[in-house]
C-alpha cells in the first residue's frame, strides 16, 4: 500500500510539472495566390509573415522557437524590436538545423522573469519562386521538432504549436478544363448506370 502512495506521489508530481502548450500566431495565417499571368493576386517572388508568441506563462524568461517547413524555403528572419527588448540575450538566426527541410532557430533569454500576454517575434521570410499549385506550409511544433520550441519559466518549458499556409491556385483557364473535364467524367459515369 505505501509503494502504491508513493507511486501515486510520482504520477502527481510528474503530471503537475506538465506545461501546456502556447500559440504562435502567424500573419498571415493563410495566403492565396493565383499563378495566372495579370491575375489580381499573382504569386509574388517572396512573402514576410509576422510571428508572434502567445505563451500560457503570465511570465517568462526564455524562448527557444524553430520554425520550418518542408516545402517553403525559408530565406531570412528579422527580429521585431518587441523580442529584443524582452531577451537581454539575443541569438542571431541559425538556418538549417535540419529539422525540416527548411527552418530557422531563434533564441532569446533573460536573467528575471518578465510578464508578458504576447510578444511578436519577428518576421520571416519565405521564397515562393517556382512554387506549382497547392498548399504549403510554414509553422512550429514543439512535437515535430522533438521539444526544441518552448517557452520557459525558470526552466520549466511551455510547449509551442502554430501554423500557417500558402496555396497557389491555378490559371483561370486551367481551372475551366478540370472543370470541364469533371464534368465530363459525371456525364459518362451517369451515361453507363
Amino acid at each position: 500500500m505505501r509503494r502504491l502512495a508513493v507511486a501515486l506521489l510520482g504520477v502527481v508530481a510528474v503530471a503537475g510539472t506538465q506545461a501546456h502548450a502556447g500559440v504562435v500566431t502567424f500573419s498571415p495565417d493563410a495566403s492565396v495566390f493565383s499563378i495566372a499571368p495579370g491575375a489580381p493576386n499573382p504569386v509574388p517572388d517572396s512573402l514576410g509573415i509576422s510571428v508572434k508568441v502567445d505563451p500560457n506563462f503570465t511570465e517568462f524568461d526564455s524562448g527557444d522557437i524553430l520554425i520550418g517547413s518542408d516545402t517553403l524555403p525559408i530565406t531570412a528572419f528579422e527580429y521585431d524590436p518587441a523580442w529584443a527588448s524582452f531577451a537581454t540575450s539575443v541569438a542571431p538566426p541559425t538556418f538549417g538545423l535540419g529539422f525540416y527541410p527548411y527552418d530557422v532557430y531563434l533564441a532569446g533569454s533573460r536573467p528575471t522573469l518578465l510578464a508578458l500576454s504576447e510578444v511578436n517575434l519577428g518576421v520571416v521570410t519565405v521564397d515562393l519562386r517556382g512554387l506549382d499549385e497547392g498548399t504549403y506550409a510554414i509553422g512550429v511544433s514543439s512535437d515535430t521538432d522533438g521539444g526544441v520550441t518552448a517557452i520557459g519559466r525558470n526552466g520549466v518549458p511551455e510547449t509551442l504549436f502554430g501554423r500557417a499556409t500558402i496555396t497557389i491556385v491555378p490559371e483561370p483557364a486551367t481551372l475551366a478544363l478540370l472543370g470541364v473535364g469533371a464534368l465530363a467524367a459525371m456525364w459518362r459515369r451517369r451515361r453507363t448506370a
